[in-house]
């Protein structure tokens, strides 16, 4: 089996919560992690103690020529959301730091990002300066529809028909099966304020995005299939057939075995 090299941007709260999951891999992975911040180096020393159980993993620190040559970059350093506002309040802080870590890089062509700095979709657009829009991923609503599932009593039969779409912020859209009833305004308004009830006692949101970013990547990795939302770019025929914007947003899509990509057009609302 060939190694994988992923890089993780950011040592903050969601940034050590992901290598901490990819440290118990079965696969080969060699983890970069890039941190302007050398005062969390003790972090990456406490991770890489840890990983000594796996002789699959190696970690590494601040390597800028394996941050080129990464087979993923989990881009999570960014501006942290005030309790209080919105993750639209951050965007200037976040693309900031983009430019200063990504700007003038040239990354190989099969290199995938995945996103995880709010505000998401607008971070994900800024990355297009660096990669092509087709290897750009986020999380996007992915949470917010496990999130929804959460508060919803609804069976694990039913739950599959309900999900998030749109953009991470209050413009998210919900789709619920039309045979399940539920009090759909109250279960909405739990969801968005999800993030704000967490932070209320613990200050920050960490376990749940970085699960969902290790989804997305055991699923193109060709690790694990995935259906579900994902924030993604539709490609340049896609959009001219479904007259979609041209935006990163998140879509229903399938995620097969190969780690092919395709959005499920039908039920994600575009089509009828």
């Amino acid at each position: 089996m060939s190694d994988i090299t992923v890089s993780i941007t950011g040592l903050g709260n969601v940034g050590k919560q992901v290598c901490f999951m990819l440290i118990d891999s079965t696969q080969h992975v060699k983890i970069n992690i890039v941190e302007n911040d050398l005062s969390k180096y003790g972090f990456f020393l406490d991770l890489a103690h840890a990983a000594e159980f796996n002789a699959n993993i190696q970690l590494h620190w601040n390597n800028h020529e394996m941050l080129k040559t990464s087979d993923f970059i989990f881009h999570t350093a960014g501006g942290n959301v005030p309790q209080k506002d919105s993750r639209d309040s951050v965007i200037k802080k976040s693309i900031k730091i983009c430019e200063k870590i990504f700007s003038g890089i040239v990354y190989n062509a099969s290199t995938k990002i995945i996103v995880l700095s709010n505000p998401v979709e607008q971070v994900c657009e800024w990355m297009v300066n660096v990669a092509d829009a087709q290897s750009i991923f986020s999380t996007g609503t992915l949470l917010d529809t496990q999130r929804l599932r959460y508060f919803s009593n609804a069976s694990a039969k039913e739950k599959k028909n309900i999900w998030v779409g749109g953009t991470h912020n209050s413009e998210m859209t919900f789709y619920f099966n039309n045979e399940y009833k539920l009090e759909t305004d109250e279960l909405k308004q739990r969801t968005i304020l999800a993030a704000k009830e967490i932070k209320s006692t613990v200050g920050h949101t960490a376990f749940g995005v970085a699960y969902c970013a290790v989804k997305i990547y055991k699923a193109l990795s060709n690790l694990d299939p995935f259906y579900g939302p994902l924030c993604l770019m539709p490609t340049n025929k896609e959009r001219r057939t479904y007259n979609l914007p041209n935006q990163f947003r998140s879509y229903l899509v399938q995620v097969n075995k190969d780690g092919k990509v395709s959005i499920d057009f039908k039920n994600s609302g575009v089509i009828n």
